[in-house]
């Protein structure tokens, strides 16, 4: 009788029948023939059930055939070649699902994994436990809510995949799974899982603004932040641990008050810098908001105060253009406000209005359009007085269309004696008129915003140098000093350049004078006009002045052209002449300034020194077009962040919009003429508090 060899325990095959367990085993029926040799015994966990069919018995026998051709060792113990193995495995049989009865509805059971589209997904910080503290879902034989259901169909479908079911529900996320619900919504048309706080819920009532998106770490962000208190009190009724530990007790300080001492103020310092929330402090849009509701307030302000005004107002315009054609407008009114006691005291008053971008071109027409509907808009049309602006025949057109839209039947508003020039243009014009009667182009060239980068050194042939596309043609009363300049030969330029500039630093100062006025007015420009007269007129009887004296001339007579234009066309400045209330303001401001003098600790200092230092500055110093702001930077900040007609140029105006530099401007105007003062304001401070 053959023996069978023994049998390895991946291979092993165990019956329940006796005859078939003494067929393979002989040793078990007590006729062993081969005592020498040991048999192994079957494990009595892996015997069949009595009853075991002839059938059942065959199909094991067909698995044990088909795992003896698998292995890799045949019965002998020997490797077998990997031609000689079945790699092919056998399919396992379908399981047969429960038949549901008449009426009776699917249960959706809780999945007990996460759902992953068949990778392993990047666990959050929270989610990465050990496999030691991953707890038996008590819930998974509890029926699915609608919204986790939502929420697990919403999660198989952003990835496009089917949903593989593997979750790991950890110590650590019981206390979330109080707070938050698993659901789904409608974002954007698309159907979002996310999870629902029940506080955020209780509050507003509103499933969408209680719906995260977020993983882990925001959600318990939310918690620390809005619903701390609620978190700990809903954790301790349900005996859950808190993730989120509160402070102890150690951090109320009980005693007297400590010394000062720098550890305690760095300590301070550290628990100012932890406590303070990145909202609290003030951001660009929060200074842009402000700066915003700050205008409007003052615009409403402006309106109840034109309102009021029972006398004539007056109005100074002015418009231009940049590079690219965008318009700018601006708009000021002057107006006399007596007192409530004594109507025969009054004092003159002037506010900016309007600083502000126009959707059209800078013609006469949108300018017209654009003073009507301030004026109507500000509520002073019964009230109109004159308008001054610049000696432009787009203003004169303006002037024209604002008249006929105020008062269509030109009775009232009559357009010639509404409009006169400004009288300070003057100091404008006669630089001008004296820089064109010299015909050298690089002084010329000036006015025309040559870069100090273009002149680089002071020669001889520097004039021939300069680019002369932008000048203006000097006026028929300039041709005898044009005739004259063309006749001379320039001997020394640079001499010619310091004669130059000592005659224009007279017009510059008295500007300077003008521009430091709270109003200007033109009882101080006259005084100023008849000074600049006097100075000039000393340089035509200085033999050193003599090589430029006929354009020393052509400059007076300029300004003598200009003040009998204005005085004689139009009747607007016989106030100057006429009211004695403005000699007696020119003598208070006299007094005033001789107490300032005498209050100066040394005599020799001068309010222009600073000035002169500035304008010291020659070109031919440096080659670089910054020479002004690099040796006197704070000087140079000041002046481009707080000039009241702010550079209308994007590039050099930080690119501000439109509504903000209207803003800006008009603020400026107010806090210049003394109508807000930020001393006595707190608006900013209780905005940023409250």
């Amino acid at each position: 009788m053959d023996l069978k060899p023994p049998t390895f325990p991946s291979l092993c095959v165990t019956m329940t029948s006796e005859a078939d367990q003494s067929e393979i085993n002989p040793s078990s029926s007590g006729n062993n023939p081969h005592p020498h040799i040991e048999r192994e015994k079957v494990d009595p966990k892996l015997m069949l059930k009595p009853g075991t069919t002839c059938t059942q018995m065959q199909s094991a026998k067909k698995r044990e055939s088909a795992a003896a051709d698998q292995c890799a060792v045949d019965v002998s113990g020997n490797l077998k070649d990997a031609k000689d193995i079945d790699w092919s495995g056998v399919a396992a049989g379908s399981q047969e699902k429960r038949k549901l009865a008449d009426g009776e509805k699917p249960v959706t059971k809780r999945p007990k994994m996460t759902a992953t589209n068949g990778e392993d997904e990047e666990l959050d910080e929270d989610d990465d436990v050990e496999r030691d503290d991953t707890i038996e879902n008590s819930d998974s034989d509890v029926e699915m809510t609608e919204g986790e259901k939502c929420y697990w169909e919403a999660k198989a479908g952003t990835k496009g995949k089917p949903t593989k079911c593997r979750t790991q529900k950890a110590k650590e996320m019981v206390d979330l799974h109080l707070c938050y619900q698993a659901d789904a919504i409608l974002v954007d048309s698309k159907m979002t899982p996310g999870s629902i706080c029940r506080f955020c819920f209780e509050s507003t009532h509103s499933t969408k603004q209680s719906f995260y998106t977020g993983n882990v770490t925001s959600r318990r962000c939310d918690l620390e932040h809005h619903h701390n208190d609620n978190y700990f009190k809903l954790c301790e009724e349900n005996n859950v641990e808190q993730k989120a530990k509160q402070l102890s007790s150690a951090v109320d300080v009980d005693g007297p008050i400590q010394l000062f001492s720098c550890e305690g103020l760095l300590e301070y310092i550290i628990e100012l810098i932890a406590d303070a929330d990145e909202k609290d402090i003030p951001h660009c849009t929060t200074l842009t908001t402000a700066i915003k509701e700050k205008h409007q307030t003052l615009i409403q302000w402006n309106k109840e105060i034109l309102k009021n005004i029972d006398l004539l107002i007056s109005m100074t315009f002015d418009g231009w253009s940049k590079k690219h054609r965008k318009a700018f407008e601006s708009l000021t009114v002057h107006f006399i406000q007596p007192t409530d006691n004594n109507p025969s005291e009054w004092s003159l008053h002037a506010h900016l209005l309007t600083f502000d971008c126009q959707k059209g071109h800078h013609t006469g027409e949108e300018n017209g359009n654009h003073l009507a509907n301030t004026i109507q808009e500000y509520g002073y049309v019964d009230t109109v007085g004159w308008f001054t602006s610049d000696r432009v025949s787009v203003n004169d057109k303006s002037n024209r269309i604002a008249c006929k839209i105020l008062d269509p039947s030109g009775k009232v508003l009559k357009p010639k004696e509404r409009h006169t020039n400004c009288i300070d243009h003057m100091f404008h014009l006669m630089p001008s008129h004296f820089c064109q009667a010299l015909q050298i182009p690089s002084i010329m060239a000036i006015g025309c915003c040559l870069h100090a980068n273009e002149m680089e050194e002071l020669f001889e042939g520097f004039d021939d140098n300069i680019d002369t596309s932008q000048e203006e043609e000097p006026n028929d009363d300039d041709d005898e000093a044009v005739e004259q300049a063309l006749s001379t030969e320039w001997i020394n330029f640079k001499q010619v350049v310091m004669l130059c500039r000592d005659v224009l630093m007279v017009t510059v100062t008295r500007n300077a004078i003008l521009g430091k006025e709270d109003v200007a007015t033109s009882q101080w420009v006259i005084p100023a006009m008849h000074e600049v007269k006097v100075e000039w007129e000393k340089f035509l009887d200085n033999d050193a002045y003599k090589i430029i004296a006929p354009t020393i001339q052509a400059g007076l007579n300029s300004m003598y052209k200009w003040y009998c234009k204005i005085t004689e066309d139009t009747p607007v400045y016989f106030i100057c002449h006429a009211d004695s209330y403005m000699d007696k303001l020119i003598e208070e401001k006299r007094k005033q300034s001789v107490a300032a003098s005498h209050t100066k600790n040394t005599s020799s200092i001068s309010q222009y020194d600073k000035l002169d230092k500035y304008l010291a500055v020659t070109p031919g110093e440096s080659s670089s077009s910054h020479t002004h702001g690099l040796q006197l930077p704070s000087d140079s900040s000041i002046i481009f962040q707080v000039q009241i007609v702010g550079l209308t140029d994007v590039a050099r105006r930080g690119r501000k919009a439109d509504d903000m530099f209207e803003a800006l401007q008009c603020l400026k105007g107010a806090y210049k003429d003394g109508h807000l003062s930020a001393r006595n304001e707190t608006w900013m401070a209780e905005k940023l508090v409250y």
